[in-house]
């Protein structure tokens, strides 16, 4: 099969198919990429909210200790 045979096929139906299972295709990529940024920033902010509570009974315990 020759190029100048594929292209009405490229063009038809079949290209029209191929076009959307390939926008679909990357459409799930791209949301995976979000999941995974996603995950990722929820354990960063885990993380800085855990170290701040930390921070913040740290302080109160100083205090606490300074007042006394």
């Amino acid at each position: 099969m020759s190029p100048v045979d594929v292209l009405p096929l490229l063009t038809g139906p079949v290209g029209a198919l191929a076009v959307l299972i390939w926008v679909v295709w990357m459409q799930r990529r791209d949301l995976a990429e979000q999941r995974r940024t996603i995950e990722a920033e929820r354990k960063r902010a885990d993380v800085a909210e855990e170290a701040a509570r930390t921070a913040n009974a740290l302080i109160a315990g100083l205090l606490d200790k300074g007042q006394r």
